[in-house]
């Protein structure tokens, strides 16, 4: 049976009314508070500014404490001042029956309109949560020291590369499968097939990317190469390499191409790229591990209160 994407978002917002009902119950009773955490972003689909909501509470199970941190709301923002900000976090608190005096905490990035004493969104909730105590969000410290730490331009010039070569394959059907056949005909190791994109705001989030990168490093090599001088690779003319009826991938009429897989391969040729890969790849799971620190000391700090 048909339905209209009006009658889906109807029943989506229902259902979302029903789960945010049940967390509500559990942070409504007289002794019961809650921590708020809050963060914007630009939607790229609507180029609109977006504010994700969430909760953090003390809940029971089997009469034991446990942390629970829920998704909330999600608001949309015309502007990114902490004035804003703070009126649609009360705005949703309010609309949705949460006593936002309940509030003991606040955690979010550490930009100015979020931070500041004055006239930030920490400030303006404080006005009327007296007792909603400002946290910089440990992972987003940890963050920034790991990105300005890394301005070295060993590590800035590999991250340009990966950046480049994940645009190069990611955005031509072509060449994407023009890798894949790469991988089948010269690897029988690897599953891995695409080069992931680098998370844009999360350096604790990388760490799959350089260890997929690390893995197909010399097939993506394999490919710039084959698409620079197809004479060097002759295995790979074909379009299907087992069927001699194949058409060629004739890479010298896309002058584009093969200009850019050129310079690609030149950069990751050099060794102060594959030493910055290398290097990022035996760090980022350090990083990793320090953040799921954090926030298991944020979980028993809270259990211990």
């Amino acid at each position: 049976m048909y339905t209209s994407k009006t009658v889906q978002n109807q029943v989506i917002a229902i259902i979302a009314d029903m789960i945010r009902e049940e967390v509500t119950t559990l942070i409504k009773g007289d002794n019961a508070f809650f921590s708020i955490i809050a963060d914007e972003v630009t939607e790229t689909h609507s180029n609109r500014e977006i504010m994700s909501l969430c909760l953090r509470f003390v809940a029971r199970n089997n009469d034991q404490p446990v942390i629970k941190e829920v998704f909330f709301d999600l608001c949309y923002l015309t502007r990114t001042t902490g004035f804003t900000i703070a009126a649609a976090i009360k705005e949703s608190l309010k609309t949705h029956g949460v006593d936002i005096q309940k509030a003991r905490g606040q955690a979010y990035d550490g930009a100015a309109a979020m931070s500041s004493d004055k006239a930030g969104v920490a400030a303006r909730i404080c006005d009327v949560a007296l007792m909603a105590v400002y946290t910089h969000c440990n992972s987003h410290i940890l963050n920034l020291s790991i990105a300005a730490s890394c301005k070295l331009p060993e590590i800035r010039n590999m991250i340009d590369t990966i950046n480049s070569l994940f645009l190069l394959f990611n955005s031509s059907p072509k060449r994407q499968t023009f890798m894949e056949l790469v991988l089948d005909v010269e690897s029988t190791q690897t599953r891995k097939r695409h080069i992931k994109g680098l998370c844009k705001t999360r350096w604790v989030e990388r760490h799959t990317c350089f260890e997929t990168f690390q893995e197909i490093y010399e097939y993506v090599c394999i490919s710039l190469e084959a698409i620079s001088w197809p004479h060097l690779h002759p295995e790979l003319e074909l379009v299907t390499p087992s069927d001699l009826t194949s058409e060629k991938w004739n890479w010298q009429r896309d002058r584009e191409t093969t200009v850019k897989a050129q310079g690609l391969l030149a950069s990751l040729q050099k060794p102060r790229v594959y030493n910055g890969l290398r290097c990022c790849e035996e760090l980022s799971p350090i990083v990793k591990r320090n953040d799921n620190q954090i926030a298991k000391e944020g979980y028993r700090h809270c259990l211990s209160i």
